[in-house]
């Protein structure tokens, strides 16, 4: 059956076709397998690439490299863009379930980590804070998703300050019931935006 692409992805393919055929013109053809390989890195280049099970676009870097005898080569490697967002750590699973169900199809995959934040002032303490590490196939979704977050973020931010100001330790979401609060009240920032 045919896969159905959107005028953009379209160009995406058609543009990485030209520039194969560019790097091929030019001795770099794509290793994929065969005797090991060893090269100095000269070069690399965002790409996509095409899951030949699903047909889906994914997010790829091309790495150029050099051989001791002047040959050439390059190989392509899958890469999932993502970021990190905190979430206070009583609704991780909460926001987690609504990110999975909002964003189905654009979000490869969350998984929650814990990681040193350094902008905190005593940061070598070794405290972990928990973050959700969110993945995309494309960067194209990773900046879609991003693009919406970043003002809720930013609401949120303002209305935790207003909080702080007035001196109120503990927010009224606190005494809602969890399923009158919506789960975007929760995600505090966003860190990290790998885009190779």
């Amino acid at each position: 059956s045919e896969v159905r692409r959107t005028d953009k992805e379209q160009q995406q393919l058609e543009r990485k076709e030209v520039q194969d055929k560019i790097d091929d013109r030019f001795g770099y053809h794509r290793f994929i397998h065969g005797p090991e390989k060893i090269g100095w890195l000269i070069n690399m280049n965002s790409t996509i690439l095409e899951d030949p099970e699903t047909k889906a676009l994914m997010s790829a870097v091309d790495y150029y490299f050099l051989e001791s005898d002047g040959g050439t080569f390059k190989c392509t490697i899958p890469n999932e863009p993502y970021f990190y967002i905190k979430v206070h750590d009583k609704h991780v699973g909460g926001v987690e379930f609504y990110l999975k169900k909002k964003y189905e199809g654009q979000i490869l995959s969350i998984r929650a980590v814990d990681k040193v934040d350094l902008e905190v002032v005593n940061h070598l303490s070794g405290k972990l804070n928990r973050y959700l590490k969110i993945s995309f196939l494309t960067v194209q979704n990773l900046v879609a998703v991003r693009n919406e977050l970043q003002p809720i973020i930013q609401r949120n931010r303002q209305k935790n300050s207003v909080t702080v100001a007035y001196g109120v330790l503990e927010s009224w979401d606190d005494h809602r019931p969890s399923s009158l609060v919506p789960a975007t009240d929760h995600i505090l920032e966003m860190r990290e935006y790998d885009v190779p």
